[in-house]
Order: C-alpha cells, then sequence, then structure tokens
C-alpha cells in the first residue's frame, strides 16, 4: 500500500470524540478512506481505469519534479555540512593544543 490518494471528497470533519475508537484525523485532514489495491483495476469501470492511470502518473511527475528541486539543494547542504564539520574539527585540535599548554 504505497497510500496513493485517487479521489478525495472535501466533506466537514467530524469532531475527533465522534470519530469512533481507532479512528483519526491524520496530518493531511484526512478522517475517512477506503483502501484498494493496485491489482483491483482491471475489474473497475473504463472512466475509473482512467482515473487510476492519471493518478499514478501524476504521483510519478510529482516525484519527478520534487526530486530535480530538493536534489541539487540537498548536496548543497551536505557539502555545507562537510565543510563545517571540518573547522569545528581545526577548531577543537587549537582548543586542545591551547589545553595542553
Amino acid at each position: 500500500d504505497d497510500r496513493t490518494v485517487v479521489l478525495a471528497i472535501p466533506t466537514r470533519k467530524p469532531h475527533p470524540k465522534s470519530l469512533g475508537r481507532g479512528n483519526e484525523i491524520d496530518g493531511d485532514g484526512v478522517w475517512r478512506w477506503f483502501i484498494e489495491g493496485h491489482e483491483d483495476v482491471h475489474a473497475y469501470r473504463q472512466e475509473v481505469k482512467h482515473l487510476v492511470y492519471a493518478t499514478a502518473a501524476n504521483k510519478i511527475n510529482v516525484k519527478r519534479a520534487l526530486r530535480e528541486q530538493v536534489e541539487g539543494k540537498l548536496d548543497a547542504v551536505a557539502q555545507e555540512i562537510a565543510s563545517l564539520r571540518g573547522q569545528l574539527e581545526r577548531m577543537e585540535q587549537k582548543l586542545d593544543a591551547l589545553a595542553v599548554k
């Protein structure tokens, strides 16, 4: 289960006390869901198949877009952290040398 959302319907969320035991409103505001496996797609009507396939394509496209936007920035952050670690090691060595004197 990759938790891909195929269809969302905006409704008023119930008060948490009325949700019932074991149910909750998640971080995305989802409070009710129906789970079906992708292997069941062949049994859907044609309109639903199109919706499922379009959702899968959109999910891939969003992942690609996010990867393109984030990966370069993460590489830069990793390089900066490595540089800071080097500076910190040099500072610690200098402090250790001062402590010995």
